[in-house]
C-alpha cells in the first residue's frame, strides 16, 4: 500500500527528527523570556510541519472522492481513502471499545500512528470486501446522534473540511506551554506530553502498570500519557480535537475563522471559545486566551 502521504512515513524524515532534537534540548536559561521564546519558536516550526500534512490528508481525501465519483480510482486508493475516513469518524467502526477505541493511543503497543494504520488498514479491506459495490456513504455523529450522507454530498465534503483540518500555531503552541510549563512539566519531560492528555483507570496498580501511564501524584489512577515523541503527542493532540464530540464548537469556530480568513493570532483567541471542555478549570479559556497573546508576542519574530 502506497502511504507515503500519511502522517506515519512523512514525520520520519530527518528534518522533522532534526526539530525534534531541537524543540527537547534546551537547556535550562537563567532568563525566562528567552526560555519561553525558545519553546514557542521551536513548537511553531514542529505545528507547521504537522499542520501541513494534516491539510494534504484532506486534500487527498477530497480528490479520492471525486476519483471515485468518476469510477477513476483503483482499490489501494479506496483502501486509503476508508482508513482516513475511519480515523476522522466519518465511517463507524465498532472494534474496541472503552479505553481501547482504534484511536486510543493506550492500546497501541508501538508507535501509536503506525499500529492504528495497521488496524485500520486490515478493517477497510474488510469493509471492502463486505461491501464490493463501493463507498457510497459517510457517517456524521453529532449530540450523540448519527446521521448518514452520501460521500458526495456538501454535507460529507464539510465534514471533512471540518475534521481534517489544522491546529493553528498559536494556539497550539499556547496550549502546549500552559499544559506543559513551557516543557518543563514532569510529564512533558519524561513522556514528552505537551498537552496533559490523561484518563483514568479503575484501579491504581493498572495505572503504575500500563507502560504508557505516568501515574499523577495526587491521584495515582490518574494516567498521563506517555509517548514516544512529541510527534506523537501532537497527533493524538490534533485527532483529539477533531474528532471527539466534546470540541464540536472548537471544529465550528476552526470552520468559521477559516471562511473569515483571519489571521492566526486572531483565529486562535476565536478558537479557544470551543475548548471550554478540555479541562476542569472555569477560567481555562480565559487562560489560554491570554497565553496565546503572550505567543503571539513572540512568534512572528521566529
Amino acid at each position: 500500500m502506497n502511504r507515503t502521504y500519511t502522517l506515519i512515513s512523512i514525520k520520519r524524515c530527518q528534518f522533522f527528527l532534526f526539530l525534534q532534537i531541537f524543540f527537547l534540548s534546551f537547556t535550562t536559561s537563567a532568563d525566562p523570556s528567552q526560555e519561553r521564546k525558545k519553546f514557542v519558536c521551536g513548537y511553531k516550526a514542529v505545528v507547521e510541519y504537522m499542520n501541513s500534512l494534516i491539510i494534504r490528508d484532506r486534500d487527498i481525501t477530497l480528490h479520492q472522492i471525486e476519483q471515485l465519483q468518476r469510477r477513476e480510482i483503483t482499490e489501494e486508493e479506496v483502501i486509503e481513502l476508508i482508513m482516513t475516513l475511519m480515523r476522522y469518524r466519518l465511517l463507524p467502526i465498532n472494534e474496541k471499545q472503552g479505553k481501547c477505541r482504534f484511536f486510543s493511543y493506550l492500546c497501541i503497543q508501538n508507535d501509536p500512528t503506525d499500529e492504528t494504520d495497521t488496524l485500520l488498514y486490515d478493517l477497510a479491506v474488510q469493509r471492502l470486501q463486505n461491501n464490493p459495490h463501493g463507498l457510497d456513504n459517510c457517517h456524521i455523529y453529532s449530540s450523540g446522534r448519527e446521521k448518514v450522507f452520501s460521500l458526495f454530498s456538501s454535507d460529507c465534503k464539510n465534514a471533512i473540511v471540518k475534521r481534517i483540518s489544522a491546529v493553528p500555531a498559536p494556539l497550539a503552541t499556547a496550549q502546549a506551554g500552559l499544559e506543559s510549563a513551557w516543557g518543563n512539566s514532569r510529564f512533558s519531560v519524561q513522556g514528552h506530553n505537551l498537552f496533559g492528555m490523561q484518563t483514568t483507570f479503575s484501579s491504581t496498580q493498572k495505572t503504575k502498570n500500563h507502560p504508557k501511564c505516568i501515574p499523577a501524584r495526587r491521584n495515582p489512577r490518574r494516567c498521563l500519557y506517555k509517548f514516544n515523541s512529541i510527534e506523537t503527542s501532537f497527533f493524538i493532540y490534533t485527532l483529539l480535537l477533531n474528532t471527539y464530540p466534546s470540541y464540536i464548537s472548537f471544529r465550528e469556530q476552526r470552520y468559521q475563522t477559516e471562511l473569515a480568513e483571519m489571521p492566526p493570532c486572531d483565529a486562535s483567541l476565536e478558537m479557544a471559545k470551543g475548548l471550554n471542555k478540555y479541562a476542569e478549570d472555569p477560567n481555562y479559556i480565559k487562560k489560554i486566551q491570554g497565553t496565546i497573546k503572550k505567543v503571539c508576542q513572540i512568534i512572528n519574530d521566529c
